[in-house]
């Protein structure tokens, strides 16, 4: 399934610019909250691009809806703070080898669903 091509281009440059809060510690998210919300971040996304007839594979679509405002809105349904999700993502641009870990569970649960 392809959903979240903005997400997954975010966490990619993010991942790729070495932004980094702190180099140890945990992230300020719980690993199955920010599963969740990257789950509902995807689903999302994939909603805004089938709604809108954008191909899958487009890189870096013209939505009518802006990717913040999609964010915003799946953060707030989950009840997540937009500054713990942000650092979060922060740390594990810091952290690649757990960030691996953390994603392949998201496309897990992805791939489990039946759409």
């Amino acid at each position: 399934m392809r959903a979240g091509v903005r997400l997954t281009g975010v966490l990619v440059m993010l991942l790729a610019s070495g932004c980094s809060p702190a180099a140890s510690g945990t992230p300020p998210m719980a690993d199955s909250l920010f599963v969740e919300t990257l789950v509902h971040l995807h689903l999302a996304d994939a909603r805004v691009f089938e709604a809108e007839g954008i191909p899958p594979q487009a890189a870096a679509p013209s939505a009518s809806v802006p990717a913040s405002a999609v964010r915003d809105s799946v953060l707030a349904s989950l009840g997540v703070d937009s500054t713990a999700y942000m650092e979060t993502v922060a740390y594990y641009a810091a952290h690649p080898d757990d960030f691996v870990v953390r994603y392949n569970e998201v496309l897990e649960r992805l791939n489990a669903l039946d759409l």
